[in-house]
């Protein structure tokens, strides 16, 4: 896939089901390519934004993606394959929808011609109901923006409320084990007519070299929890799910990501609100590979 921006038409047959464009770029020293785009889904307008990166440890290419319309939003993940001499990615692809129901398909990307790229969507399920088979095809456009959201709150808005106080800007500070100065910003706000919570930031790790990442936060309605993922700029990546709970004003999840390397990194995190201006980020049973890592806290003070 080539970073740029495009104009996206996509058919069903001979019809013509959405008309819109897509801007990408390369984000986190190139580990990863970010895409934003807009079109319609099911009739209506809809804006989305996906993130494309490699798994080492699967040795596949996944993306992730979140977007919303008028009083829905979904969250899309795909991991498949590229094949150098046929220039195309396979993928298998799941989208969920805000009301817990699951559409799925095939997706293959073409991209051997120059500066146009067509997707076919083959086996589309919205459950157990057969869908059309769909088309896109990808050429190149002059620079576009976005239409303006009107920011009315979507059905997700509801199940992320509760945690609020985790958007704003914020200066990270800690120690790490060996008695170095933790430090680092984060900067968070809604987006996708407030379906989702998204954020990037950096910090300086264990060796003082500075890290920066991507994160956003849904609600996985099918499984009743809250759904986060993250990329960061030495190519790690991965996701997590987490529950909320309001008397503790706290958030508990178990983390899982994947470094540029293929090991595997787990973490037990809590997010706990002290003061609307303060809340405390724990990390528990860090584990990098076979390595276990000491404990980390840090503090989250608003600017």
């Amino acid at each position: 896939m080539e970073v740029g921006n495009w104009k996206v038409v996509t058919t069903e047959g001979d019809k013509i089901v959405s008309d819109g464009q897509e801007a990408s770029e390369w984000i986190l020293n190139k580990n990863f390519m970010r895409h934003v785009g807009w079109g319609h889904f099911d009739g209506k307008p809809v804006q989305y934004e996906f993130y494309t990166g490699w798994n080492p440890k699967t040795k596949a290419v996944f993306q992730w993606a979140a977007g919303a319309t008028d009083g829905d939003y979904g969250i899309t993940q795909r991991l498949g394959t590229y094949d150098p001499a046929r220039h195309a990615w396979t993928s298998r692809g799941s989208l969920l929808l805000s009301s817990g129901e699951e559409r799925t398909d095939f997706v293959r990307f073409n991209l051997g011609e120059k500066d146009r790229i067509t997707i076919d969507f083959t086996e589309c399920r919205h459950g157990n109901q057969v869908l059309p088979d769909a088309h896109d095809t990808f050429t190149r456009a002059a620079r576009v923006a976005p239409p303006a959201l009107d920011d009315t709150p979507g059905p997700g808005h509801e199940h992320l409320k509760p945690i609020e106080w985790l958007v704003g800007d914020w200066s990270v500070r800690g120690t790490w084990a060996d008695g170095k100065p933790h430090e680092g910003e984060e900067h968070s706000g809604w987006v996708y007519d407030k379906n989702f919570i998204q954020g990037a930031g950096w910090y300086k790790g264990r060796d003082g070299q500075r890290i920066d990442y991507h994160f956003m936060i849904a609600w996985d309605a099918k499984a009743k929890k809250l759904l986060m993922a993250h990329v960061d700029s030495e190519g790690g990546h991965g996701t997590g799910t987490a529950t909320y709970d309001p008397q503790t004003k706290t958030t508990t999840s178990r983390r899982t990501a994947i470094t540029a390397a293929g090991e595997e990194i787990s973490l037990d995190q809590i997010n706990r609100l002290v003061n609307e201006d303060t809340f405390e980020w724990t990390g528990t049973n860090f584990r990098i590979g076979e390595k276990t890592l000491p404990d980390v806290k840090l503090t989250f003070s608003r600017k």
